[in-house]
């Protein structure tokens, strides 16, 4: 039961970590998916980094059942629709969600849709061996805590690489 979630934790962190390796890279990708994103792509890509890091700090952890399935299906629907009018659109099959890890970008609409059954299935279990689905105060404030801690971090990072790069 808690390996299906430590394996969803660690998709969504090696999403998160190929992202944040290069921002700009990110940026570009979000306007991609729609040039009408254009002005606010950077606010979306620190918001889609922020996002990941909550659902690897929500699957680390066995509390919130729901709302962290909700959460994480929510998003890859949002990413897989978005894929889908690329694809249409603009006839790209592939993404560059997971970086260099190519074989991961190959096919993401079949990728996501595999990602949301094991989703289904770790909450399934969950629910039906009756876990909790509400974190304590501590668990509440470990998350928000260890996710400002962390996009701290990937801010200050991404600020120092900009300016290195302006110099």
């Amino acid at each position: 039961m808690r390996m299906l979630d430590v394996l969803i934790a660690l998709i969504f962190l090696i999403s998160f970590n190929m992202k944040q390796k290069n921002t700009k890279n990110l940026q570009y990708e979000v306007v991609s998916y729609y040039n009408g994103f254009k002005a606010i792509a950077g606010q979306l890509a620190y918001l889609l980094l922020g996002a990941e890091l909550l659902i690897v700090v929500l699957f680390w952890m066995p509390y919130l059942v729901i709302a962290k399935a909700l959460l994480s299906i929510g998003m890859l629907l949002v990413f897989s629709y978005v894929t889908y009018r690329k694809r249409k659109e603009k006839g790209q099959a592939t993404c560059t969600c997971f970086g260099d890890a190519s074989w991961l970008n190959k096919a993401p609409l079949t990728r996501n849709a595999a990602f949301i059954v094991i989703i289904m299935a770790s909450t399934i279990i969950h629910l039906s061996n009756g876990a909790a689905s509400s974190a304590t105060k501590f668990d509440i404030a470990l998350s928000i805590g260890i996710v400002v801690a962390l996009d701290s971090a990937l801010v200050i990072k991404t600020l120092k690489r900009m300016s290195l790069n302006d110099a």
